[in-house]
């Protein structure tokens, strides 16, 4: 059955209580804040104090080898190698096949040992993302849907353009922010994503889309395909609010960097939030060279109440207030991402009001088209309506202004569409015209 979007004064259910206070708990959280709780959301002030990261449902008792840090390999596989009387050169040769040659099988490693082969193999599993549906934009834009270990599934995009190529990739199963516009939202929340899971999205588009990243210090650990000039970038714009899952995100972020892992330099990675502003500083004490953006899409907090419920937890002051200290720390610019709502959020004082809720912060401002949802009452502007209101905001405010072209359209682009609308394909009518159960 479709899970129902959740009311924004409630944690939805999931498997994760990481972070996650009790009912109890919650309404204590809330009467003392007066705005709602979500998993992961209990503030550190910029100090890590979250457990470790999950492991990863793979189906089976194997462990995902992607849940192991990089940097990690050697002591998780000494006791293996010492069994089988194998060198421990060999931990290398297993982390140029994960992140260099992208392997998802054991038996592709031939350059180890069969035995070796067949050791890991039973203990480990090098992918529990299986795809299950694609689309291919008339834009070039391709969206996945994946089925995870535990049968959820999720969504990744890969967006190439003329001069560089975008994995969108997602951080939850669902959302439980439920922004009015958004189509991850109505799937509901169901839980985090693992580090391995997350760091497997990335292995998977590259290997279907990418081919082989970079030269390597050592040519013959290199498949057989011809290298591309383009590196993707990353952002964590995808199915649910990255700040939610910090437990699983900056062990990911940090396997995604690390030069043992899939080497992605810090400044290709964007993570976009819709305003967790205490966790704001945790990310800009992690790595202070990712990007950050912010899901803005209103200048006052009586209409992005609306639009963002979180906003009710973390109102436009408080989430400022992190974003000037972002800035100030890391010294590099804020992206402010404003969905286009005609007749919603692009009235005649909201220039002036974005204006004076930016103030002096080093910003940049992309207007982004709404992607029609199902059920949902908003409608999509013209061109010429977009062109319009990106003109009065360069008269306006004091930062750069760019409207971002509709991608993916034609195939449900917004994140969530094509798993929305695979849910609404399997439900029987009546369901469909009560809006799904």
């Amino acid at each position: 059955m479709r899970a129902r979007a959740p009311s924004p004064t409630q944690i939805p259910a999931g498997n994760d209580v990481s972070a996650a206070p009790t009912r109890g708990s919650q309404r204590a959280s809330q009467s003392a804040s007066h705005g709602p709780s979500w998993p992961g959301s209990n503030p550190t002030n910029g100090r890590r104090s979250s457990p470790g990261p999950q492991p990863t449902p793979t189906g089976s008792d194997r462990r995902h080898l992607l849940d192991v840090p990089p940097e990690a390999f050697e002591a998780e596989l000494q006791p293996l190698l010492s069994e089988l009387s194998e060198r421990p050169f060999r931990t290398r040769q297993l982390r140029d096949w994960i992140y260099r040659r992208l392997a998802v099988s054991f038996d592709e490693m031939t350059d180890l040992p069969e035995r070796l082969r067949a050791a890991l193999a039973e203990r480990y599993v090098l992918t529990s993302l299986t795809e299950v549906d694609r689309a291919l934009s008339s834009d070039t834009t391709e969206k996945f849907i994946w089925r995870l270990g535990d049968g959820r599934e999720v969504e990744s995009v890969s967006i190439p353009t003329a001069a560089k190529l975008t994995y969108c990739i997602s951080s939850q199963v669902g959302c439980p922010l439920a922004c009015s516009f958004c189509a991850t939202g109505k799937l509901g929340y169901t839980r985090q994503l693992t580090a391995g899971e997350i760091v497997d999205q990335v292995r998977t588009l590259l290997r279907l889309t990418h081919g082989v990243r970079r030269a390597h210090s050592s040519p013959a650990t290199l498949p057989d395909r011809t290298p591309t000039s383009r590196e993707p970038n990353l952002v964590f714009m995808g199915m649910g609010e990255p700040l939610l899952n910090l437990r699983n995100l900056l062990p990911a972020l940090a396997a995604l960097n690390s030069e043992l892992g899939l080497q992605f330099g810090a400044r290709r990675i964007t993570v976009s939030t819709a305003g967790v502003a205490p966790h704001i500083a945790d990310l800009a004490a992690f790595n202070p060279q990712i990007k950050l953006a912010i899901s803005l899409h209103a200048p006052t907090d009586a209409l992005r109440d609306e639009l963002v419920p979180l906003n009710r937890r973390y109102p436009l002051a408080r989430l400022m207030e992190a974003c000037r200290e972002f800035a100030r720390v890391t010294r590099k610019r804020i992206t402010f991402e404003y969905i286009h709502l005609p007749d919603v959020n692009d009235l005649p004082e909201h220039p002036r009001e974005l204006r004076d809720l930016l103030g002096s912060l080093p910003a940049k401002i992309n207007l982004i088209p709404y992607n029609p949802v199902p059920g949902v009452a908003y409608r999509a502007p013209t061109l010429a309506e977009s062109e319009a209101y990106v003109a009065r905001l360069r008269r306006t405010v004091p930062c750069s202004v760019t409207l971002r072209r509709p991608r993916g359209s034609d195939i449900g682009g917004a994140c969530g569409q094509l798993e929305l609308e695979r849910r609404h394909a399997k439900l029987p009518e009546p369901l469909l015209a009560l809006g799904g159960s």
